[in-house]
């Protein structure tokens, strides 16, 4: 296993860059879509992803698969498989604006008690460096990020508490995944009445995932304190994906 950084980018897809020797022009400027929510059926879902080659060199590329897994602070770690996707090409040479499109088929158990989420990484292979150049620059490793939805899932119900420190903590005991930008909270003896969205209340740059069947811990901007009681909490789905 290895962790990924947690940003807020990295909902739709996580982006890696690594220093190596490679012509400036190298590199690739399109991967889309960057996000995939495959329904898990009777079938095997699949998908298709275009990667596109803007430079006036050619560009190989390798892809690969990755098991996603976030943790209660948002720490995300990333598991190499190879058996859960068959991927066609899992390697390709894209022309000097070229594209090209790489299909990629679920191969995994169709029976999920609880949707699942993996990155399907494209990367860069750097070609011998040209006769004269000196340079350092970054070589790319998009991800998309594909979530597999179980039969008959569905995030939520929601529950919400506050830890000691005083973080917003939301549990999801659905089978499906939950981003807190979909959420809204309401808060007991606010006079309002009305459910503020949680992507209003907390800090920015974290990272929204609540897997299914967990608890996510979450800082806020300000306290969530009215009338110096401890704040009794609703949560309520917004948007449904």
């Amino acid at each position: 296993m290895f962790k990924i950084p947690t940003l807020h980018s990295l909902v739709p897809a996580v982006l890696i860059a690594a220093m190596t020797i490679l012509p400036m022009d190298r590199a690739i400027a399109d991967v889309a879509p960057m996000r995939v929510v495959l329904d898990v059926e009777n079938e095997r879902p699949s998908f298709v992803v275009r990667v596109t080659n803007p430079s006036s060199s050619p560009l190989p590329v390798e892809m690969s698969v990755g098991r996603r897994f976030v943790d209660a602070d948002g720490t995300q770690t990333v598991e190499v498989v190879e058996d859960a996707f068959m991927i066609f090409p899992p390697m390709a040479y894209i022309p000097a604006g070229g594209v090209r499109t790489v299909r990629a088929t679920y191969m995994g158990d169709l029976e999920m008690a609880e949707s699942l989420a993996y990155i399907l990484f494209v990367k860069e292979v750097p070609l011998p460096p040209e006769p004269g150049f000196n340079g350092v620059v970054f070589a790319h490793n998009f991800g998309v990020a594909v979530y597999l939805r179980a039969p008959g899932s569905r995030a939520g119900p929601f529950s919400a508490d506050m830890d000691e420190a005083g973080n917003l903590v939301i549990s999801n005991t659905g089978r499906d995944y939950a981003l807190v930008t979909d959420l809204g909270i309401r808060i007991l003896g606010d006079a309002s009445g009305r459910a503020r969205p949680a992507g209003d209340l907390i800090t920015a740059g974290q990272n929204p995932i609540i897997p299914p069947g967990a608890s996510r811990m979450f800082h806020l901007q300000e306290p969530i304190v009215p009338d110096d009681e401890p704040p009794g909490l609703r949560v309520m789905l917004l948007r449904a994906r």
